[in-house]
């Protein structure tokens, strides 16, 4: 930690003053409204999961709170805090694990979250975060589709269920207004996601406009979304106010109150005895989640591609997240760590792109003011008029960026892209066992891409790719069974599976070529000169 601290600490004050584009205001609102959205959405979740014990207002707190501590205290402020798809199943299997062992879930939720920050403390102070040089693309690929799923999922669910109509004891005139409800909603939910797509794309795919404003339409084209179809949708609540009530709109608390009432601070020795104790298995299960979903946060925030120049602080980070888990534990809050897709969303924000195909980094704007000013945003929203304003928002709308952020995820995963190329090779791909020659795939693919289908047969990329879908899919799965409280650890496997098993499944060279690391040579032996206790030369600490 302290070599974290020497790197970081070197660069801290350039992490204030490195601010001079527009990109930092733009980038501030975009991850706000890429925080918020999912956090409010898995809200709707959690309260019915937990009764009402946890809600909109504990995740938002939760969110502002350990978002504007890591911010100014993290070592890497590309990475951006918050409740992730992950933490809401594993709140919901908490409080079921509460209820049939017959313990208050507060106090036990809070015992739990005391006891994996000192887990955090004993793991970065044992500089076992040095244990990501083991991590590579297959782990970040599968959980980085994984958390896809859940978005898409959930934005999929919640428009299903606004076309869902009650007609048991409906009226004709209230069943009609309940199906136009649906489909308006089903309108703004479609409209958002179009639009969101299409106007991200706007600087690199446009051909009208002038270039600086192709530029702000891709910057702020997410939030311009949500505007649009808010607006759309307030149209015609004026002409039709009957069909107004009937849209369900964002829900913030109009005041600071918890959701079940309830003091913010938690009476932790409200609990027997032995359930204090219990509460260490789901601290390990809190533990194994974030040593995986975080470090992978900050992995996917800062790699390679990105040409990050500050460095990394893994296991100062790790530590600043225990702290974090710590005071949301005392509130009888949900835990937050590093999200994805937002952390390398963050990023990407910040960059300038160049070079011959146009999507190089040219230069990072490596701060801590956007971190910083959407944890502000996240905690303003929850006071008046912010929240008032906020509340204008359709639900249907935030189910619509839900599935953007899905799509999004997608853009920059090779698993999958090599998913969308079973749609796109021909016939016999399965067995063919020579590699693609360049001239014959696909222009869009990445130059990394082209290289591996260019030295790796089509079968064996097949093959690779359908068990990558299978392991992902049983831990999708999993999340709907009782195992659910298991698996984060069914996530951290994947490290043991690429490891131990795919050694003796692949052959090295098409292993290499298929999974390559994540974590480039440079901070490998970053962390473990980390691990020495020796301070890193100035060469480790750049990308």
């Amino acid at each position: 930690m302290k070599s974290d601290l020497d790197t970081r600490r070197a660069v801290y004050w350039s992490d204030w003053t490195d601010i001079s584009s527009w990109k930092i205001l733009s980038s501030s609102i975009f991850i706000f409204f890429t925080s918020i959205t999912p956090a409010v959405t898995f809200s709707l979740y959690m309260t019915k999961s937990t009764e009402g014990n946890l809600g909109a207002m504990e995740i938002l707190l939760s969110t502002a709170l350990t978002g504007a501590l890591f911010s100014i205290f993290g070592g890497q402020p590309m990475v951006i805090l918050g409740v992730t798809g992950p933490v809401t199943i594993l709140m919901a299997s908490i409080y079921t694990l509460s209820q049939q062992w017959g313990l208050p879930f507060m106090p036990f939720l809070a015992w739990a979250q005391l006891w994996a920050s000192a887990m955090h403390f004993l793991l970065a102070s044992g500089n076992y975060c040095a244990l990501l040089r083991y991590v590579t693309q297959f782990s970040c690929e599968t959980f980085g589709m994984l958390i896809a799923w859940i978005y898409l999922y959930t934005g999929c669910h919640g428009i299903i269920d606004m076309l869902s109509t009650k007609k048991d004891d409906a009226s004709a005139g209230s069943l009609s207004l309940s199906l136009a409800a649906g489909y308006l909603q089903f309108i703004l939910a479609v409209g958002c996601v179009w639009s969101a797509a299409g106007l991200v794309r706007a600087e690199k795919h446009w051909h009208f406009f002038h270039d600086s404003i192709r530029h702000f339409l891709t910057d702020y084209g997410a939030t311009l979304s949500i505007c649009i179809w808010t607006v759309v949708s307030l149209v015609v609540g004026h002409e039709r106010p009957d069909l107004d009530d009937a849209i369900p709109r964002l829900f913030i608390p109009s005041h600071l109150q918890t959701t079940s009432h309830r003091s913010l601070f938690v009476n932790i020795f409200d609990i027997p005895t032995w359930g204090i104790f219990a509460a260490v298995f789901p601290g390990i299960i809190i533990t194994v989640l974030f040593f995986f979903d975080h470090n992978v946060s900050s992995i996917m925030a800062q790699h390679k591609d990105f040409r990050l120049q500050k460095g990394s602080a893994y296991h100062w980070d790790f530590f600043v997240l225990g702290i974090c888990v710590f005071i949301t534990g005392l509130l009888g809050l949900p835990p937050t760590n590093g999200l994805i897709p937002q952390a390398p969303l963050h990023t990407k924000s910040l960059m300038t792109k160049g070079g011959k195909a146009g999507d190089e980094a040219v230069t990072i704007y490596e701060q801590r003011v956007t971190n910083l000013a959407q944890s502000v945003l996240i905690g303003l929203s929850l006071l008046y008029p912010f929240s008032a304003i906020l509340r204008t928002i359709p639900t249907a709308v935030l189910y619509g960026f839900f599935i953007f952020l899905g799509l999004a995820s997608f853009e920059d995963n090779e698993f999958a892209t090599r998913l969308s190329l079973f749609f796109l090779w021909d016939d016999g791909f399965v067995t063919t066992m020579a590699p693609t020659p360049a001239s014959a795939l696909p222009a869009f693919l990445s130059a990394s891409m082209r290289s591996m289908l260019s030295k790796v047969s089509k079968g064996v990329v097949f093959r690779y790719t359908l068990l990558q879908v299978c392991i992902a899919g049983v831990i999708f799965a999993s999340t709907f069974t009782a195992a659910g409280v298991i698996f984060p650890v069914l996530i951290g496997l994947l490290v043991v599976v690429r490891q131990l098993l795919f050694v003796h499944m692949y052959d090295p060279r098409d292993l290499a070529e298929l999974d390559k690391d994540v974590v480039h040579e440079e901070e490998v032996a970053r962390l473990l000169q980390s691990c020495s206790g020796k301070a890193p030369t100035p060469a480790s600490t750049s990308s």
